[in-house]
């Protein structure tokens, strides 16, 4: 099933049989970072320009994909994510979360996405859920994606949080 982000009663979702994700993109080959766009790049199924599905619509096959990828989304200055997640699916590779565990904090005052959202995007893409907020890193295992010098090079958990910075290991907002 292709899913595009255009779609006019906003029910349709990314799924496991979603084949495709289709979005409008800007002069710089931007999308906009939905919760279908993340869902897509979660379960690492190819995002692509809208002229990739008229061309299919024309032709009726589905062509190259690789010049029909966006390459990220506004506001983001990475690039690439998108080819690089269907990539790294095609290689064997294990999805992007796998190895990491997160802790969804329950505090006042939430106002990210829902908890069932993050906790949907994080298993669909290989994370682990806890359900107590982790106090030290016990078995510390190197996560796969994390290349040298990133932000979770030498993680264990991710804490999401709106609670400010402490000074405990176990307080932060994003990361630890």
């Amino acid at each position: 099933a292709v899913v595009s982000t255009q779609s006019t009663g906003g029910t349709e979702e990314v799924t496991e049989i979603t084949t495709h994700l289709v979005c409008a993109v800007d002069k710089e080959i931007l999308c906009k970072r939905t919760a279908k766009f993340l869902q897509a790049m979660a379960r690492r199924i190819p995002i692509l320009r809208e002229s990739w599905l008229r061309k299919f619509n024309s032709s009726g096959t589905w062509g190259e994909l690789e010049n029909y990828f966006v390459e990220g989304t506004t506001g983001d200055v990475a690039r690439h994510g998108p080819i690089r997640a269907h990539q790294s699916l095609l290689k064997g590779d294990p999805p992007l979360f796998t190895g990491m565990k997160f802790y969804l904090d329950r505090s006042e005052g939430w106002k990210g996405p829902s908890r069932e959202a993050l906790t949907n995007l994080i298993i669909t893409a290989g994370g682990e859920i806890l359900v107590r907020e982790p106090k030290t890193c016990v078995n510390n295992k190197k996560v796969f994606h994390a290349k040298k010098f990133t932000a979770f090079q030498d993680q264990c958990a991710v804490v999401i949080s709106e609670r400010k910075k402490s000074t405990g290991a176990s307080s932060t907002t994003g990361y630890y």
